[in-house]
């Protein structure tokens, strides 16, 4: 497993640095940090000047997105895992994908929102070029108030949101080749999509072909249930609900329970309706209160 994590100091990829601690990796797990410098183009004074405050800006950038590979390098010493940097030049998202795709990653590592003093790279609209064109899977990180810092001994809270499209199986894959069985809990929540305009709600609940594909949820939400019991996972829960809003009510279960992160296909495309469409996804990961892990289909086929 290859994890490009990208870093820029700031509050944000560093919480998501610490996240990564607390997932866990297998042994033969590779991570690379990468930081990127976008160097301004200065248009005032002189060239003279330009060229002098062009060089100054730089070689604080790169002594910036050194302290910063550093200081990740410091917080992902407990992964145990072989760990490499690189410093490149250019735009920050083009840079990252175009590093993902050469590895190549399975996971690119992420803040939300980057503040540092590399001149705020991460911004949410870097992100979000990542969370779209990334080939591979994205864990994005959120902000994390200081009372919901875990416990020592605390398990890791996972939810998967399981629609059993391939994307959603890969989140369960991806699950499955993580060492983390006996010290996470995982909920694995399928979401029914309800229209309750005119009270239509009302003519799926008495309808067949309503309780036909709730028994397929249930059905397929319990095989991806088993198969991380048999990985190893001993705390895994299976819940089926209903909403009109699929997005905000997981959103709301990730919130209540509290999640650590919460797994969700980038495209649904299954037999319950398609519930997570792009739309959803990226509702998820501009509003979920914890971290988001956008998932791929496994066969290239996102």
């Amino acid at each position: 497993m290859k994890i490009l994590v990208a870093a820029d100091g700031s509050s944000h990829s560093q919480e998501v640095v610490d996240l990564l601690g607390r997932l866990r990796f297998p042994d033969h797990a590779e991570m690379e940090i990468i930081s990127v410098l976008e160097h301004p183009v200065v248009y005032a004074g002189s060239h003279g000047i330009r060229d002098r405050v062009t060089e100054i800006t730089q070689a604080r950038q790169r002594q910036a997105a050194e302290d910063a590979v550093e200081e990740t390098r410091k917080r992902l010493a407990g992964c145990q895992v072989k760990v490499t940097s690189s410093i490149h030049d250019g735009h920050p998202a083009e840079e990252i994908l175009q590093r993902a795709e050469t590895m190549p990653a399975d996971l690119i590592v992420a803040g939300s929102r980057g503040l540092s003093a590399l001149d705020r790279f991460l911004l949410g609209s870097t992100t979000e070029r990542l969370l779209k064109h990334a080939h591979c899977d994205v864990l994005v990180s959120r902000p994390v108030a200081p009372s919901s810092e875990p416990a020592l001994g605390e398990r890791l809270r996972v939810m998967v949101a399981y629609d059993g499209s391939p994307a959603a199986d890969g989140a369960i894959d991806d699950l499955v080749r993580l060492p983390i069985g006996a010290v996470a809990e995982v909920r694995i929540v399928t979401v029914l999509s309800l229209l309750k305009s005119f009270r239509m709600d009302i003519l799926q609940h008495l309808s067949n072909e309503w309780a036909r594909e709730k028994e397929t949820a249930e059905k397929a939400a319990l095989a991806a249930a088993a198969k991380l019991e048999a990985a190893g996972y001993d705390r895994v829960q299976v819940r089926i609900e209903e909403s009109d809003d699929v997005a905000h009510h997981l959103i709301e279960l990730a919130g209540s329970w509290p999640a650590d992160v919460l797994m969700t296909g980038a495209n649904g495309h299954s037999r319950i309706e398609r519930f997570l469409l792009g739309s959803v996804s990226t509702r998820l990961t501009r509003h979920a209160p914890c971290a988001v892990w956008l998932t791929r289909d496994t066969d290239g086929n996102d």
